[in-house]
C-alpha cells in the first residue's frame, strides 16, 4: 500500500509540474513565434530560412509575413520579406518593404542590394545608382554585395543599350 501511496503522489508532483513550468518558463513563444526571452530563432523564421534556402520563395512568404505582423520593425525580418517580395515579382512590396529596412538600418549591405535590384527590375536605373553609391559607402574595402548590384547595373545598362 505505502508504494501504491508514493507513486500517486509522484504522478501528481508531476502533472502538475507540467502545468507550472511552461507558466513559469522565460523561453515560451508568442502568438508570432518569437521565442520570448532567448535568442533562439522562432519557428516561423526556422521555416523561412528553410524555404528561401531551398528557393521556394512563395512558401517563405507565409512565414515571414506571419512574423513581420509581430515584430513590423526588425530588420532581418523586413529584409527578408522584401527579398522574397522581389524574388516573386511584386516589385511593389519589394520596393516598400526594402526602403523600410533601409530606413531602419542605412548600413544593412542586403537590404541595400535587394533595394537596388527591385530598382532595376521596375526599370529605376537612378534609384538603383543610389543604393550602389550607399553600398560604396558602407563597404569600405569592397564587399560583395556591391560587386553584385555594380554587375546588375552594368548589366541593365548593356540589355538597355546605355
Amino acid at each position: 500500500m505505502r508504494h501504491t501511496q508514493i507513486q500517486t503522489a509522484l504522478r501528481a508532483v508531476a502533472a502538475l509540474l507540467s502545468v507550472l513550468v511552461p507558466l513559469y518558463s522565460p523561453a515560451r513563444a508568442d502568438s508570432y513565434g518569437h521565442i520570448q526571452g532567448s535568442s533562439e530563432k522562432s519557428e516561423n523564421q526556422i521555416e523561412a530560412e528553410k524555404h528561401m534556402v531551398l528557393g521556394e520563395w512563395k512558401e517563405a512568404l507565409p512565414f515571414l509575413e506571419a512574423r513581420a505582423a509581430g515584430y513590423p520593425a526588425e530588420i532581418e525580418t523586413v529584409a527578408d520579406l522584401g527579398h522574397v517580395y522581389l524574388k516573386i515579382g511584386d516589385l511593389e512590396q519589394a520596393i516598400e518593404k526594402l526602403k523600410l529596412a533601409v530606413d531602419l538600418d542605412p548600413r544593412h549591405l542586403e537590404a541595400n542590394l535587394y533595394l537596388g535590384e527591385a530598382y532595376l527590375a521596375s526599370g529605376d536605373l537612378p534609384h538603383a545608382q543610389q543604393n550602389l553609391a550607399a553600398l560604396d559607402k558602407i563597404c569600405t574595402f569592397g564587399c560583395g554585395e556591391y560587386t553584385t548590384l555594380k554587375k546588375d547595373i552594368a548589366d541593365y545598362k548593356a540589355a538597355k543599350g546605355l
